[in-house]
């Protein structure tokens, strides 16, 4: 007597990167492709809290929100029953700092925060501390104990 196979499980893996977050559903069982999804970020497309005369790249934490809503949806599709995806894998840009109010919330979803890149999250390219990370390395160097920029590489980066 043949034993009934088991329901496929999935689990969907998400890559956060500079302008679009792509989702991939694979089969847990066979490591077999799905489907795939990318959302581009449309504040990003439309060059919202950028400067680039100002070294200035912001990103809206909606963007970011969106992004996962949407293309989770997208690759869900793809499986009968949603309950069958077991497990999400979030891969990001590291260095994207993103500030935050007591309660953890992101500035940038405050209404009073809503448009100020300044309450936006930092990209790997945004250059606007110059002058500050001058400063550092100066301090660093010249506090008249060790130099901390040893420990990274010799400067640190605005």
């Amino acid at each position: 007597m043949q034993q009934p196979s088991a329901a496929p499980a999935y689990v969907i893996g998400l890559d956060y990167g500079t302008d679009s977050v792509w989702a991939l559903l694979v089969n847990a069982c066979t490591g077999a492709e799905v489907a795939q999804a990318v959302h581009h970020y449309p504040r990003w497309q439309r060059g919202a809290y950028c400067n680039a005369a100002q070294n200035q790249f912001r990103q809206h934490p909606l963007d970011y929100m969106e992004g996962l809503e949407k293309a989770v949806r997208q690759v869900v599709a793809h499986v009968a029953d949603p309950a069958q995806v077991l497990g999400l894998a979030v891969d990001t840009t590291g260095s994207t700092p993103g500030p935050v109010n007591a309660q953890g919330v992101a500035l940038g979803l405050l209404p009073e925060f809503a448009d100020n890149p300044n309450a936006l999250f930092v990209l790997w390219k945004d250059h606007t501390a110059l002058a500050e990370a001058a400063e550092i390395n100066h301090k660093a160097r010249t506090w008249g104990g060790e130099d901390y920029t040893r420990f990274s590489g010799g400067i640190y980066s605005s």
